[in-house]
């Protein structure tokens, strides 16, 4: 399918904005908070590297820790936490207990502290470099220790002078970190780099480190070593569910940190490690302006545990079941998922048209579809539904009904479909198409749908009164932001999905670049709740509110309207029926969005179906989509569709499954696949649906073990099947000679470092390497040609 420019130059800053953002934790149990006008007590001011010292000699004037919540985590005592609790009138963090398997921390001495600002006249980006600091934290017992940064010169020649100060703290096994920054008036923190701080864990070996995080299923590299400059000057993106995680193959033990970030700020960190010592460092983009003080308004959860991502996802889930993104209850059964996102097989992704009134391609993908699959219970995303694939002059092509008649004749022919038109939210309220740039064509859109005091209105709000704008794009227009907490903002949305039901009949909607997207505060109202600092409301906050009422209002006239949405947030689940993930578009600097597929079906695997699409043009040599029945249908999975997905670079396969209610499916399959009962007990699914997860190795190496191949059990022609002769790893494998364009014949194993001739039994060799993670590769083959299967690939599993 063909992505427009200004939409893929969107999903890479998604990508940017997603590993660029809010301060992370700078130990495992780094706390960066501004906590405005709080006294240190009394202390002796000393001469330390590059600044000066002061020692607290008592902790009077600290923000007392907000309460743990009753019930909020039932996860084990060796747990640390980190809240934050907006109701609280300090905002303040709080930190239990420090996991027991940390001995000390450290910066290592000359560590070097970086503080961007932003000059709110120039936009002007200055980056400070020269603050060093040497600091033993595991010699600190009891008084808190403070560092602090006097006349740092925020910008070269500018005569404007900052304050950073640095407290640390320590009782026992409890470590805090607090940080604030004074600013001077005309400038704000733009970015904030911590220096590398390393712990030792007990029974870390020099080389046992395999750390998997959110962008991908390797060792995580600075990201932003290739850009100009480390700052996020547009408005700064998230997805809300971030996991990151640190074996140690010895003693099974590891670190595992996840960021739910309500606020919708982003983080960014880079992960490495120097003999025994596990390094990081944590980098904070903050483009919101602040008059003073900027703090860091998110709950961080720290959690050491014994075993791998599976079981740090389960530490999660058991956190995650507690909040509200669960309180809908279980997907299966709650009233309000749309019956045809439940009842679906698959979703037929459909690219724009052979013209722009032909939607004849459509309707043969569909058919196609339908006799593939021999069901029409089929969700269609239906990609292009006018002048051109996005529906950039808007609100033109609510007078054009012009795809009605396609859509009538779909559902004639196969009445069981959700057909799901294509909507840019970022072309309505999210950027409304309100053109406030001479260089954007006057007709028809300046002309018919100026920038009215109506919409100025429900502008969001920056602290100074004006609206924020965004761009501009590759449209050479400039937006403005509405503030979602306006009901008339959050009913332009609704009033889309209203006509699209009603000039085209459709049962349902797709929402792009949705989910999790921002962290901008608007402060129309000074008064709200939200942000704790100043009374801003979240934008981000109130887009769940913008779905239900979409959601809600599109019920009114089609009961079991689907609503799907963009991307992984989990604050979005109650609202929709669908979320879908393109992860090539979540990808920058080698890294990728292949883990949360795997990791978010692992935590909310029953309360929201995960769609996964390889989303670049199919005919290019750099797509591989899931199954491709023309140039322009892709079909995706569902988390409980009978498909495996097949991403383009194999470095983390994900999550599958086999429908048992598929009229297809064999249960001879079921003894070839269930290597580990443990695992499907730890999973806890029932019938009709089984799963296998994909777990990884902690460490690199070669390892081997024997495959044996039992064609005679297994009778379904679409699924060939090895199980290991140890019970711990499986190969399953599909589409061996079948795939598009330049990946024609059998060279997809070949890519994945299968090579398909003669041999059974075969001994499967596999070298693990987390940088970048690699399948692996066969030494020995098999004999391929007696089956026929869909075009799929191979997905390799360790079940142990």
């Amino acid at each position: 399918m063909v992505i427009p420019a200004h939409t893929r130059a969107q999903g890479a800053m998604e990508y940017l904005l997603l590993i660029g953002g809010a301060v992370l934790l700078a130990t495992l149990v780094m706390i960066v908070l501004l906590w405005g006008a709080v006294p240190y007590g009394n202390g002796v001011i000393q001469n330390a590297v590059g600044a000066s010292h002061q020692t607290v000699l008592n902790g009077s004037g600290l923000a007392d820790p907000v309460p743990l919540p009753a019930g909020a985590f039932s996860v084990g005592s060796s747990t640390s936490y980190l809240l934050f609790d907006n109701a609280a009138p300090t905002g303040s963090l709080q930190l239990t207990q420090l996991v027991s398997p940390i001995q000390s921390f450290d910066f290592p001495a000359g560590s070097l502290w970086k503080i961007g600002f932003q000059n709110r006249g120039t936009q002007s980006i200055s980056i400070v470099d020269s603050m060093t600091v040497g600091l033993p934290v595991s010699v600190i017992n009891g008084n808190p220790t403070q560092f602090i940064w006097d006349n740092v010169e925020v910008e070269p020649g500018s005569g404007a002078f900052a304050q950073v100060r640095l407290l640390v703290s320590r009782n026992g096994g409890d470590f805090e970190f607090r940080t604030r920054v004074q600013l001077p008036v005309g400038y704000d923190v733009e970015s904030l780099h911590f220096p590398e701080l390393r712990f030792l864990p007990q029974g870390s070996g020099a080389d046992d480190y395999f750390i998997t995080s959110w962008q991908g299923g390797q060792r995580v590299e600075n990201p932003y070593a290739n850009l100009s400059i480390p700052s996020s000057t547009g408005s700064p993106g998230a997805n809300a569910l971030g996991m990151f995680a640190v074996y140690d193959n010895p003693s099974r033990t590891g670190l595992y940190w996840s960021l739910q970030d309500g606020g919708g700020y982003t983080k960014s960190i880079y992960i490495g490690s120097t003999g025994s010592d596990f390094e990081w460092d944590a980098t904070h983009f903050v483009p919101i302006p602040t008059p003073s003080t900027y703090e860091t308004p998110y709950p961080l959860l720290v959690s050491a545990f014994a075993g791998n991502w599976y079981d740090a996802a389960q530490k999660y889930r058991a956190w995650a079941l507690a909040q509200p993104m669960s309180s809908r209850g279980k997907w299966e059964t709650s009233s309000l998922v749309s019956s045809h996102a439940k009842d679906a097989r698959a979703l037929l992704l459909l690219s724009s048209p052979q013209s722009n009134s032909d939607y004849t391609s459509y309707l043969v993908e569909i058919d196609a579809a339908v006799q593939r699959f021999g069901t029409d219970h089929l969700l269609v995303h239906w990609y292009s539904w006018h002048q051109h694939p996005f529906d950039n002059d808007w609100p033109d092509h609510l007078e054009k009904p012009t795809f009605a008649p396609a859509v009538n004749q779909a559902f004639t022919a196969h009445p069981n479909l959700g057909i799901l038109p294509y909507y840019f939210p970022g072309s309505w309220d999210v950027e409304l198409g309100m053109s406030s740039n001479a260089s954007y064509p006057t007709p028809p859109h300046a002309t018919s749908y100026p920038y009215t005091p109506a919409i100025a209105a429900m502008a969001c709000a920056k602290e100074d009164g004006t609206p924020r704008l965004q761009g501009p794009g590759t449209a050479g227009w400039t937006t403005v932001t509405l503030d979602p907490s306006f009901p008339q903002a959050r009913a332009i949305e609704s009033q889309v999905a209203l006509d699209l039901i009603a000039n085209n009949g459709v049962n349902g909607i797709y929402l792009d670049a949705y989910s999790g997207s921002d962290a901008r505060l608007c402060f129309n109202d000074p008064v709200s709740s939200g942000h704790p600092k100043n009374g801003g409301t979240y934008w981000t906050q109130n887009k769940r509110l913008v779905i239900e009422e979409l959601r809600d209002a599109s019920r009114a006239q089609v009961s079991d309207f689907v609503v799907t949405s963009e991307n992984l947030d989990e604050h979005l689940i109650p609202a929709l029926d669908v979320m879908n993930m393109y992860p090539l578009y979540f990808s920058n600097n080698g890294l990728s969005s292949f883990l949360p597929v795997p990791v978010f079906s692992a935590v909310y695997h029953d309360y929201i179906p995960l769609m996964t699409i390889d989303g670049l043009d199919p005919t290019s040599a750099d797509s591989d989509p899931f199954i491709q029945l023309s140039q322009r249908a892709i079909i995706a999975n569902y988390y409980h569709f009978g498909l495996m997905p097949v991403f383009s670079n194999w470095q983390l396969p994900n999550l599958f499954l086999f429908d048992t209610t598929a009229s297809n499916f064999n249960s001879n399959l079921l003894p070839q696949l269930s290597f580990s009962e443990n695992l499907l007990d730890s999973y806890a699914f029932t019938q009709p649906y089984v799963r296998f997860g994909q777990m990884l190795r902690p460490v690199a190496g070669t390892w081997q073990d024997t495959l044996q191949i039992a064609p005679a059990d297994v009778t379904d022609p679409s699924v060939s099947v090895w199980r290991a002769g140890n019970g711990k790893v499986g190969v399953v494998m599909v589409n061996p000679n079948t795939v598009v364009g330049a990946r024609a014949g059998v060279m997809n194993l070949v890519d994945y470092g299968f090579a398909p001739t003669q041999s059974v039994p075969l001994t499967l060799t596999s070298t693990m390497n987390p940088i970048p993670m690699a399948v692996g590769s066969v030494s020995g083959s098999i004999d391929l040609s007696t089956y026929s299967v869909p075009p799929m690939g191979v997905v390799l599993l360790e079940l142990g």
